[in-house]
């Protein structure tokens, strides 16, 4: 078991960040264990640290707690399903967008799930609209909308749908694949009122 007088570990440095990832890596399989036997339940703080090889010490000298440790897996979940849609470089959305979207979800549905049941749920609507306020006068000129306050209704509106779509999907086992998931969605918005679609080529 890794000793609990790291006095190298520090914030930033290789050693923290490599031991950073196997706390994450234990919770992440903690929760697929779960999932597998069907059984879902609190994961605590001594789990963890049995599954990464670590003492108490060293899981708080990155963690507060177990919740602290999901804040974090959230953040960075979030940022990865943005990155799903919008090319970081360019701020525009990404060619089959919504279908990244579903493809990442179904790599890690154990983890998406707990998010779920664990937090406020898939809410991105504020990062969303920070994306894209590079491209806001061009949305609101294409889209006819009046004001970005009439913007962020309907993204609101958007992102609390997929996010429910998702979570449908997710309890159901994600049994469709995620261009039928894709190809639903584009569905509900005709192609001049789809604030999040990708321009046509």
């Amino acid at each position: 078991m890794e000793g609990s007088g790291e006095i190298m570990n520090k914030k930033g440095n290789q050693r923290y960040e490599e031991m950073e990832k196997r706390i994450k890596n234990a919770f992440l399989g903690l929760l697929r264990e779960q999932e597998k036997k069907g059984k879902r339940g609190d994961i605590t703080v001594s789990a963890v640290c049995e599954k990464a090889g670590i003492h108490r010490t060293t899981f708080y000298g990155h963690y507060l707690d177990i919740p602290d440790l999901t804040a974090s897996l959230t953040g960075a979940a979030y940022e990865e399903l943005i990155g799903c849609l919008f090319d970081p470089d360019t701020g525009k959305v990404r060619e089959h967008a919504f279908r990244n979207v579903f493809e990442k979800v179904r790599e890690r549905p154990e983890f998406y799930r707990y998010l779920l049941e664990n937090t406020r749920g898939i809410d991105v609507s504020d990062r969303l609209t920070d994306s894209l306020a590079g491209r806001l006068d061009e949305i609101l000129k294409a889209q006819h909308i009046g004001s970005e306050a009439e913007l962020r209704y309907h993204q609101s509106f958007f992102c609390a749908g997929l996010a429910a779509m998702t979570e449908r999907w997710l309890l159901g086992g994600c049994k469709e694949p995620p261009e039928e998931m894709e190809a639903i969605l584009v569905r509900e918005y005709s192609p001049d009122r789809a604030i999040l679609m990708a321009e046509e080529k």
